[in-house]
C-alpha cells in the first residue's frame, strides 16, 4: 500500500510540473507575441501614413 501512495504522490507532483511548464511556455509565447505585435503594429501604422499622405496629394493634384 505505501509503494501505491508513493508511486500516486509521484504522479500527482509529475502532472503539477507538467502543468507549469505548459504555463511558463504560455506566458513565454505571449510575451514573445506581444513583442512581435507591436513590431508589426509599428509598420503598419507607418504603412498606412505613408499611404494616407500618397493619397492625399493624388487628392490634392486631382482637384
Amino acid at each position: 500500500q505505501d509503494c501505491m501512495n508513493i508511486l500516486e504522490d509521484e504522479k500527482y507532483w509529475q502532472d503539477i510540473k507538467d502543468s507549469q511548464l505548459r504555463i511558463e511556455n504560455t506566458i513565454y509565447f505571449l510575451q514573445s507575441e506581444t513583442d512581435l505585435t507591436r513590431f508589426a503594429d509599428e509598420n503598419i501604422n507607418k504603412y498606412l501614413k505613408q499611404f494616407n499622405e500618397v493619397a492625399a496629394t493624388m487628392d490634392n493634384i486631382n482637384d
